[in-house]
């Protein structure tokens, strides 16, 4: 928030003339940040049902709705959502830009996890046998505030559906 500037260069792509170009950045605090917000709502249990002992069932549903996200965007988002952030020459050259955090957009997401183990007791020591499971329903990003949302479950970066299974040991 209230951090020093501090000033380097970096290659960008210059939108007036298309080129990269090496470019003075000021980076640091901005005062004029808004605290973030956020909003969850959870509902869940824990089942371990007596006629099977050593299980252990939970399962939780959820969605996260975060607003006024402060982070610190690239040069290159700079460039092209706060202009009134680079500076010029009198010959349209860009002579700096300023790249300090901001309030941006906000993100929401809903799903459910489901947890499954089993404990087994043996004359050797403990054994647990674990699955853990996620659905992603959505996970839905506005970059900027007033843009419209960019879906982001079911991609490469975060899948629809995880799995982790898993095998402990304790004597």
């Amino acid at each position: 928030l209230f951090t020093r500037e501090v000033k380097f260069f970096d290659t960008n792509r210059n939108p007036t003339i298309g080129v990269a170009v090496e470019i003075p950045v000021t980076t640091g605090g901005n005062p004029n940040l808004k605290p973030e917000t956020s909003y969850g709502y959870l509902l869940g249990f824990v089942a371990e049902p007596p006629f099977v002992p050593g299980l252990s069932i939970s399962m939780d549903l959820y969605r996260i709705e975060q607003h006024d996200i402060i982070e610190r965007p690239s040069a290159q988002f700079i460039f092209v959502n706060f202009p009134d952030e680079i500076s010029y020459d009198e010959n349209d050259e860009v002579t700096g830009i300023k790249v300090t955090y901001h309030n941006l957009g906000e993100v929401v997401t809903s799903g459910i996890d489901l947890d499954v183990s089993y404990r087994i007791e043996t004359g050797i020591g403990n054994f647990t046998l674990r699955s853990a499971f996620a659905y992603i329903h959505d996970f839905e990003r506005v970059p900027l505030p007033g843009d419209p949302n960019v879906e982001y479950a079911d991609t490469f970066a975060i899948p629809e559906l995880k799995m982790v299974n898993s095998l402990f040991y304790d004597c």
